[in-house]
């Protein structure tokens, strides 16, 4: 009998519509072999909380739901993804800047 993956809180970061979109996810890691140490694989389960910060607007953390629609339909690609992510900045719950999610 396998044990069920323990959730991580995962803080990530990536450039979007001329600002910034700040985002903690909770994930799991995966048992798949990453390109070096310092790094393994982990799939986005969910979305706990996400800010915009630019020129422009700065919100506080909200849920998914009171995102704009512009932002929120990007922050739904990542659910269901895996990505190869810094071991420290998820141990460390760190913000990791990613590429935007396509």
């Amino acid at each position: 009998m396998s044990a069920e993956p323990q959730s991580i809180s995962i803080n990530l970061g990536w450039s979007t519509h001329g600002g910034w979109l700040l985002g903690r996810f909770l994930g799991h890691k995966l048992d798949r072999r990453a390109s070096a140490d310092r790094l393994f694989w982990v799939m986005i389960d969910d979305v706990i909380s996400c800010r915009i910060q630019s020129d422009t607007l700065s919100t506080e953390q909200m849920p998914l739901s009171k995102l704009p629609v512009e932002f929120h339909t990007e922050v739904k690609r990542l659910i269901g993804r895996s990505l190869e992510l810094a071991r420290w900045c998820v141990e460390c719950e760190t913000l990791q800047y990613i590429t935007p999610p396509e």
